[in-house]
């Protein structure tokens, strides 16, 4: 789901294609995937209001860097509005770009 999310995002801004080729290439040693909601935001705060804004920070303090999230209940969500609030829940993932 998430390279179906990588193309559909290239075809509606074809000067993405770039920018997922350079951090997809494998020499850069960035990898893309599925983090628990929960590991990245704590147990505590799984069915709290926040928004990506705050997800984005919680990630950037664990060297990973947040694209959107994996809804168990509503899809994939690429690149939400930073004030787009979010309530986690235990099945949820988060989309990260993490060194290799």
């Amino acid at each position: 789901k998430l390279e179906t999310g990588a193309i559909v995002h290239v075809l509606w801004q074809p000067d993405l294609a770039l920018v997922f080729q350079d951090l997809l290439e494998p020499s850069w040693g960035a990898e893309l995937g599925f983090v628990a909601a929960g590991q990245v935001v704590g147990l505590h705060r799984l069915g709290v209001n926040m928004n990506f804004g705050m997800l984005q920070s919680l990630c950037h303090h664990q060297r990973a860097v947040a694209l959107g999230v994996y809804l168990a209940n509503g899809g994939l969500r690429l690149a939400p509005w930073k004030g787009e609030v979010l309530r986690l829940s235990e099945e949820d993932k988060v989309v990260v770009l993490t060194e290799g």
